[in-house]
């Protein structure tokens, strides 16, 4: 339910949070009130959907009826094989004691164990609206050769996947084809299986096009959404910095994007063809300030890791 609610509200940074707050409320009752019909003609209940309590039951069912909606589409075939037997929602138990008039404040016990089915389909999801490359999209650790070069940077790139509690963002340089790329996507995939949150993939060069393709357009997408969805996620993911041609305007972008998930305290994961100390010498060529504060702010909220020269891509 909130999943639905906040892909169709977002959150509006010009409203304040009891704006917000009230507009989700808004939608909220609005979805009690179109679900209560069909669940109460269904199972023969009264449920009131101005009622607080009552609500929650609404929403508890519809959340119940589609996890067994998924349930049906398997036949448990994928839970049983798991040691954790998957538990289904208790529909019935609650309507038995919704129509003896017990109280309702017990409700979240309907739910069940998460369905391995619909935990799959919730990773696959998401990983590929993380706008991975398409390359490493099937690839695992198994696929990804660890030496003297690349050792240090996976194992700090394991052990952020492995301490959720640490907030620490991940520099990632060497040369061409040594594996940055590849890394990167095993980290976000991972990322994502640990429910750990949303992940965007984007290199570079494109996200900056991307911007300034909205300067042209009439009625669509504006730069401030391409920026706030980049902004937003809970890993970022920022591809190849320091490669292209090298302006005052997106070294300005740059220093946008990591000040901002700087200040907010979320993660990034970057990777360049440059150490941070040579990065700051490419993007004063363009803006020295601008230069002076990313390499600083990345400095401040990363481990850096060196990858060696060794292009890979040659052996394939």
């Amino acid at each position: 339910m909130a999943k639905e609610v906040w892909a169709k509200l977002g959150w509006r940074e010009n409203e304040s949070v009891e704006e917000n707050m009230a507009r989700v409320r808004k939608f909220v009752l609005e979805y009690r009130r179109e679900i209560a019909p069909r669940i109460n003609k269904r199972y023969g209940l009264n449920l009131n959907p101005e009622d607080e309590n009552d609500g929650r039951v609404l929403r508890i069912i519809a959340s119940a009826e589609h996890e067994e909606d998924e349930c049906a589409f398997c036949n448990h075939v994928e839970c049983h094989k798991r040691q954790n037997k998957y538990r289904q929602p208790d529909i019935a138990g609650l309507i038995t004691r919704l129509r003896a008039g017990m109280n309702t404040r017990w409700v979240s016990d309907i739910s069940g164990s998460r369905c391995y089915v619909g935990e799959k389909l919730l990773v696959a999801s998401n990983i590929k609206q993380a706008c991975l490359p398409e390359k490493y999209t099937q690839c695992t650790w198994d696929d990804y050769t660890i030496d003297a070069d690349n050792e240090r940077a996976v194992g700090i790139a394991k052990y952020l996947l492995e301490n959720s509690a640490c907030d620490k963002s991940l520099y990632l340089y060497g040369g061409a084809g040594c594996g940055k790329t590849f890394l990167a996507t095993l980290y976000a995939k991972d990322f994502i299986g640990a429910n750990r949150g949303r992940v965007l993939f984007g290199d570079l060069p494109s996200l900056l096009d991307g911007i300034k393709r909205t300067f042209d357009s009439k009625g669509g997408e504006s730069a401030y959404d391409v920026m706030e969805r980049y902004l937003k996620v809970d890993l970022l993911i920022l591809d190849d910095i320091g490669v292209g041609k090298l302006t005052d305007w997106n070294v300005g972008i740059v220093y946008e994007l990591i000040n901002r998930r700087y200040n907010d305290g979320r993660p990034v994961l970057v990777t360049s063809n440059y150490s941070l100390e040579s990065l700051e010498r490419r993007l004063k060529t363009a803006d020295e300030k601008s230069a002076e504060r990313i390499v600083s702010r990345l400095r401040g909220m990363s481990f850096e890791a060196y990858m060696g020269e060794h292009d890979r891509r040659k052996e394939d």
